[in-house]
């Protein structure tokens, strides 16, 4: 027998079982399961909101990762780790599988670190992301970092939409605005005792049991912020782009200031009306904020408080709160129910304790720096007494209505419509937004 003959077939055997071999391990390859993910991730955490961050209802996540399976074979044992540096300890979702040309899309919603409200201004911190898998018998991993700013505690971000989700409307640049009932603070012993010192202006008025108690009540605290030389203070030019943060005061830094932007002072008056048992709103129009209060009544007056920059009485500070809520129902415009965004869970975040006797280390007085403000509740005019806060009248008849119990809608309607309940965007033309 030829023996070349022999090694040529011996070769050939050798090459054919090669080439199953080979094929075998292609196919086998080409059934396994194969991940790719994509991430997309926000810029920013808003230490002032920290608590909405951790509640999925209120769906304001940080990070949202796209998970696809393009293999041939399933995946098993999916495991998605986050983390935040220093503010948010690693938290684990996990799928049992995912089935070939299968998706998955998984949220991050931190618990986040009460530290954030000691910050005061941005600061960069880590967002870690691990995904590991089984696939053919082997766990593999994947895993990835960006980079995000954790924000001041005054810092508020107007909208968290990206350029890919927003039309730029009105209602998207804005739409974190419900967000802005967490700057809303009742409760701060600050605000509680500025606003007692104005019901004893009043006369011990209890604003709560009626609409004249209300309006003694409001007419006191704003005539001490009169006395006191309150101001308002213009925003910067970019402050309503929606683009960027924008500090935004606590009302205890309003007082502590004595002045503040209008979104500043819609939040102040708001926290001191609800300091003494009233409902409140803010409502939001383009390059403007002012808020409305809920009479026992039932019955709505909006303040338009930047007039405190002309020491006006509150009965003008009304007035001129009419004209603003008439502009308001003619556009767009969006109104935050305080009380409903605090039971949702949307609520104030700690803040420093401050000393019992701050607000008279801070020059908070009944007399104020000098004396009754002149103009103050509208009666000094041609040498006469100046009326007391007591005796300041506003009628209902220029309010815009009462609330209706269940409604959730406007549309571009007179000052004299219902006020919704709830956080209600709507005009002709415009898309809401929650």
């Amino acid at each position: 027998m030829n023996l070349k003959v022999v090694g040529s077939a011996v070769l050939a055997l050798l090459l054919i079982f090669s080439l199953f071999g080979y094929a075998g391990a292609f196919g086998r390859n080409s059934k396994a399961g194969k991940i790719e993910y994509t991430v997309y991730a926000k810029d920013s955490i808003m230490s002032g909101v920290y608590k909405v961050y951790g509640n999925p209802d209120l769906g304001l996540w940080v990070a949202k990762v796209v998970i696809h399976n393009s293999g041939g074979a399933p995946v098993t044992n999916v495991h998605v780790k986050y983390s935040i540096d220093n503010y948010a300890p690693e938290v684990e979702k996990t799928y049992p599988i995912i089935v070939p040309n299968g998706t998955v899309v998984d949220l991050y919603y931190p618990i986040i670190s009460s530290d954030v409200t000691k910050l005061s201004s941005a600061t960069p911190s880590n967002l870690r992301i691990k995904i590991t898998y089984d696939s053919n018998g082997k766990t593999q991993e994947e895993s990835t970092t960006k980079t995000i700013k954790i924000l001041g505690i005054n810092d508020f971000v107007f909208s968290s939409l990206s350029p890919e989700e927003s039309t730029g409307s009105f209602y998207d640049t804005f739409s974190n605005t419900p967000f802005v009932a967490a700057w809303v603070t009742p409760s701060d012993p600050v605000v509680r005792e500025f606003a007692d010192m104005g019901n004893k202006l009043a006369g011990g008025a209890g604003a709560s049991l009626s609409d004249d108690g209300a309006i003694k009540s409001l007419s006191g605290i704003w005539e001490l912020a009169v006395r006191n030389g309150f101001s308002y203070k213009t925003e910067a030019s970019d402050y309503w782009t929606g683009k960027f943060a924008e500090h935004i005061m606590y009302p205890r830094d309003v007082i502590r200031d004595k002045s503040g932007t209008c979104i500043d002072l819609a939040i102040w008056f708001a926290s001191l009306a609800m300091s003494q048992g009233l409902k409140a709103y803010l409502v939001l129009i383009p390059g403007h904020a002012f808020p409305l209060i809920h009479l026992p009544s039932g019955s709505i007056i909006p303040v338009e408080a930047t007039t405190i920059n002309d020491g006006v009485s509150f009965q003008e500070a009304v007035q001129a709160g009419v004209n603003t809520w008439q502009k308001a129902m003619a556009g767009p415009h969006i109104i935050v129910d305080i009380a409903e965004m605090h039971s949702k869970g949307i609520i104030p975040p700690e803040l420093p304790e401050l000393p019992a006797d701050v607000l008279s280390k801070w020059g908070i007085t009944l007399q104020g720096a000098g004396g009754n403000a002149g103009g103050n509740n509208g009666g000094n005019e041609g040498g006469g007494t100046p009326t007391t806060a007591a005796e300041t009248r506003v009628t209902t008849e220029g309010t815009v209505g009462p609330r209706p119990s269940g409604a959730s809608t406007t549309e571009n309607t007179s000052p004299s419509s219902t006020l919704p309940a709830g956080m209600l965007p709507r005009s002709t033309g415009e898309r809401s937004t929650s």
